[in-house]
């Protein structure tokens, strides 16, 4: 677990195949942005500090496990979680290039694909805000019902992927962010759906943001609900190396 015409500061390649009667892409994205407190002001945001509380629901309805978390993002690309779930605390982070994690005990370097993950969904807010950033965006693809919301459906695709199956879905009426739906295909199992609903918008600094986030994946039910939400406060510290990291890769 990770765009060159340009339309109100989000980039994209070109869109060839927009449904017709569909607004193009950029146009959804461009109102998107505009949604969400304007382009001047989502690229004034350079660091975002979150502290929330997780709880994975089964299929069954049994709560099978609850959290608290804290994440610290700086842009580009530098980010630490720290997660806490009963007595086990588990910190994951990365500058960058290089990727860890650490039960306090020890340190473990991250592969490649890991530390792609935790850059793109470690903190979902810069995810949302800097979609230009991770993905492609293709065209718009047709028009769905997401949890009783009318949206656009944005195609997506990663530069690094073969996969174009990836979707954003923004809602008609408000213009913000509904959903994504994107194809994760880990390593020698079958291909899995992954729906992120978002929900709960508030300003923040100016800035609209979600507070809630539901993660549905196979009959299993994440919700993240973010207590605190504080933009521009981080600092580089919060997110460098630990000095044990730094030792084992020299």
């Amino acid at each position: 677990m990770p765009l060159i015409i340009v339309a109100a500061g989000w980039q994209q390649t070109q869109e060839p195949n927009t449904e017709p009667g569909m607004p193009p892409a950029r146009q959804v994205l461009a109102r998107a942005a505009q949604a969400m407190g304007g382009m001047e002001l989502i690229e004034s945001i350079k660091s975002i500090h979150t502290q929330s509380h997780l709880s994975v629901i089964l299929v069954t309805g049994q709560i099978d496990t609850e959290a608290k978390i804290n994440s610290w993002w700086m842009a580009p690309d530098k980010i630490k979680v720290h997660q806490i779930s009963g007595t086990a605390s588990t910190t994951y982070g990365s500058n960058g290039t290089t990727g860890w994690q650490t039960d306090g005990s020890d340190y473990e370097i991250l592969d490649k694909t890991t530390v792609d993950n935790l850059k793109t969904y470690g903190c979902l807010h810069a995810l949302t805000i800097r979609l230009q950033d991770h993905f492609q965006i293709a065209a718009t693809t047709g028009a769905a019902t997401i949890a009783g919301t009318d949206c656009y459906a944005i195609s997506l695709s990663h530069p690094d992927s073969i996969n174009d199956a990836d979707s954003a879905f923004f809602s008609t009426s408000t213009g913000l962010l509904k959903a994504l739906q994107m194809q994760h295909n880990p390593d020698g199992m079958e291909s899995t759906t992954v729906t992120y609903l978002f929900d709960d918008w508030k300003t923040e600094q100016g800035l609209k943001l979600f507070r809630k986030v539901t993660v549905q994946q196979d009959g299993t039910t994440l919700n993240v609900d973010f207590l605190r939400i504080s933009l521009n406060t981080v600092k580089p510290s919060q997110v460098s190396l630990p000095e044990k990291v730094q030792e084992k890769i020299q």
